[in-house]
């Protein structure tokens, strides 16, 4: 079967380093995607805490079930202030991982 069309979700800490990736057709939606991803990945992404989105992934169900999965709250981000969202999420985990 050739497939024409496909999607890919990642998960990346805060260094950029990979740790989970999902590719799909591009008819599955995308949350589903990514719960499934998580799913798969949990013990990779057993000590993660926060998960930062963009808003592709906003709705209280899709954060349920991440919380469901790997006990992680999701933070939705507009994709404009993503970069630097994550640029102070990095400072934050160093420092406290400096103390």
């Amino acid at each position: 079967m050739l497939v024409k069309k496909s999607q890919g979700h990642i998960a990346v800490d805060t260094q950029v380093l990979p740790h989970a990736i999902y590719v799909t057709t591009a008819g599955t939606t995308g949350c589903s995607s990514a719960v499934r991803m998580v799913n798969n990945a949990k013990e990779n992404l057993s000590g993660v805490k926060d998960i930062l989105v963009d808003a592709g992934y906003t709705g209280r169900n899709f954060a349920m079930q991440i919380k469901d999965i790997i006990g992680a709250t999701v933070e939705v981000i507009k994709r404009s202030e993503f970069e630097q969202a994550l640029t102070k999420y990095t400072k934050n985990v160093y420092n406290q991982r400096s103390m």
